[in-house]
């Protein structure tokens, strides 16, 4: 079992939640309700500005409505790795706004179910 290093506390990777393009997503043992994104190797350096900066405004207590990084998590050597982060249930991922072939029935409103959205976020089309 992989540990990571989330602040202090060594923590002990549980099982995998989800899959990606940027890691893999997992949860972490005792720490009902949080998961830890690990990003692939390739693409740690590109990312870590971003997250320690999301964490140091701490974006993370700011909103239930997106699963910002809380914490930074790094190896045991104190290289980044990926971030902590709160469990969302019963949402779906950002992404799927915006790809091509969204289906858009799982908004419960009939306004929001015609809305669909180009594949830069800037130009929302009806």
């Amino acid at each position: 079992m992989q540990e990571v290093v989330i602040g202090k506390d060594l923590v002990s990777v549980a099982e995998l939640i989800g899959k990606g393009g940027e890691g893999e997503v997992y949860a972490l043992k005792g720490r009902s309700g949080l998961a830890v994104k690990i990003y692939d190797p390739s693409l740690r350096a590109k990312r870590e500005d971003k997250v320690r900066a999301m964490v140091r405004e701490g974006l993370a207590v700011k909103t239930d409505l997106v699963a910002y990084p809380g914490h930074v998590v790094t190896d045991s050597r104190g290289n980044f790795i990926g971030f902590e982060m709160r469990l969302v249930s019963g949402y779906r991922p950002l992404h799927e706004l915006y790809r091509s072939n969204t289906d858009f029935s799982f908004f419960h409103s009939p306004t929001m179910a015609k809305f669909s959205v180009s594949n830069d976020l800037r130009s929302p089309r009806y």
